[in-house]
């Protein structure tokens, strides 16, 4: 409704082109640029975001040492970490721009990576509280940071088309997320999630470098 009463658009439709001949997959995935590389990145994101998503009340119950108040407990955690993601979205607009977006996801990821190491070695309730919102602080910037390098790479007439692969991409992964993190939890511990999280967040440095490094190779196209 506010985007229908107070967005006022100049769109202007692309002229059809002339050539009937249909374009292969493959002629359509690099019509995408270079962004889809990106799309890794940003399943590789989710399964981390998403990896404790069934594992975190269990262990609050484990730490609080029954059922009786760890529902309580659960909601005030859950609410720190949602408050973290609020913070993390005003004060992304602010430094998004100063930054090459690939530095500022080895940032993100390395604090993601302390955050969800700290919450595997953590014996205390309330010590949850901070930790969580430091976790979603962090992870919740991912999003941000990901459209915006997409959006700088993009041909403009495909902008539309890599979003939606960016949205099927996240959902990839925090689809696979959940799945894996109940495996670690089965075969191991429930701490053990918390802990491969990080060392998962942790790979993800070295892969945004690897990804940036090729791009910067890579012709871009307008």
């Amino acid at each position: 409704m506010l985007a229908t009463a107070f967005v006022k658009e100049n769109f202007q439709r692309a002229p059809k082109k002339s050539s009937k001949r249909k374009l292969s997959f493959s002629e359509r995935w690099r019509a995408l640029g270079p962004g889809t590389l990106i799309l890794l990145l940003v399943v590789w994101i989710g399964i981390g975001r998403r990896l404790d998503g069934g594992i975190l009340p269990i262990y609050i119950q484990e730490l609080h040492g029954g059922l009786e108040g760890a529902s309580r407990w659960s909601g005030v955690i859950n609410a720190a970490g949602g408050f973290g993601a609020i913070i993390a979205g005003v004060c992304g607009g602010m430094i998004i721009d100063r930054w090459r977006p690939h530095n500022l996801i080895c940032v993100v990821a390395l604090g993601a990576a302390l955050a969800l190491a700290a919450i595997g070695m953590c014996t205390t309730l309330p010590a949850l509280i901070p930790l969580r919102f430091a976790l979603m602080l962090f992870a919740a910037a991912f999003d941000p940071i990901n459209n915006t390098w997409i959006a700088q790479i993009t041909p403009g007439n495909r902008k539309g088309a890599m979003f939606g692969l960016d949205h099927t991409a996240k959902s990839i992964g925090m689809t696979v997320g959940p799945c894996l993190g109940g495996i670690i939890a089965s075969a191991w511990s429930t701490r053990a999630v918390f802990w491969f999280g990080a060392c998962h967040f942790l790979l993800l440095i070295p892969l945004t470098t690897l990804v940036a490094r090729i791009l910067r190779n890579t012709p871009q196209q307008k």
